[in-house]
């Protein structure tokens, strides 16, 4: 019963991480929240677990620098979309003091 209730968990780690994956090489990054959440839940109940056998421990550090990859590359994704966004304000700014300026003149 135990060992099929740890192949079960190792299965679920093993497919999350797989989905992690696939979604961050695609940068799904919607897809990518929904399995966050999957992965939390299914952390909260192992840390309810009195010990995990080591291939379950194994299946879960995969699983943690999988996640840390998609962390680091989700952080990079919003700071390219802050730049972005910071320079078509920019633009804005420059392109209606440019506006001001041709009325003002006339």
């Amino acid at each position: 019963m135990q060992t099929e209730l740890s192949q079960r968990w190792i299965n679920l780690l093993t497919q999350c991480a797989r989905d992690l994956s696939e979604q961050l090489a695609n940068q799904e990054w919607e897809k990518m929240a929904k399995t966050d959440e999957k992965i939390a839940k299914s952390l909260h109940e192992l840390s309810k677990l009195s010990s995990l056998p080591p291939a379950l421990l194994d299946a879960k550090s995969e699983l943690k620098k999988i996640h840390d990859r998609a962390l680091r590359e989700c952080i990079n994704a919003c700071e390219q979309s802050r730049v972005q966004l910071l320079q078509q304000l920019q633009y804005a700014e420059a392109r209606t003091a440019y506006a001001q300026s041709e009325h003002y003149f006339k």
